[in-house]
């Protein structure tokens, strides 16, 4: 059975247009190696700078492959040379019922 992912991602001061280059890689990437569906993937930002993802994951064992493969472990590797992971619920956003975001399309950098 298929799982979504939401992840948060806070771009360090000064890194954001790298943190968008490796984050269109590692959509990319995924996809590629067959680890989340070829459905949408929504990429989103709050008004802090934090990129918000969401993907679908092919099945519970392909996010736990994804996280032994080398070519997609190397580009998350990089995700932290640019970005640090936040929760959730330290969006701003989220605390509101209807969390609002601005879409991001990372294809355009």
């Amino acid at each position: 059975m298929s799982k979504i992912a939401i992840i948060a991602y806070k771009p360090l001061p000064g890194f954001d247009s790298g943190f968008k280059e490796v984050l269109k890689e590692h959509t990319l990437a995924l996809k590629e190696e067959g680890f989340i569906t070829n459905k949408d993937v929504y990429q989103m930002q709050s008004l802090d700078g934090t990129v918000i993802e969401v993907f679908e994951w092919v099945s519970e064992s392909s996010k736990k492959e994804a996280h032994e493969h080398p070519r997609i472990m190397e580009i998350w590797n990089r995700f932290y040379e640019y970005a640090e992971m936040v929760k959730l619920m330290d969006v701003m956003e989220c605390h509101e019922p209807f969390a609002s975001f601005m879409k991001i399309d990372v294809n355009a950098y």
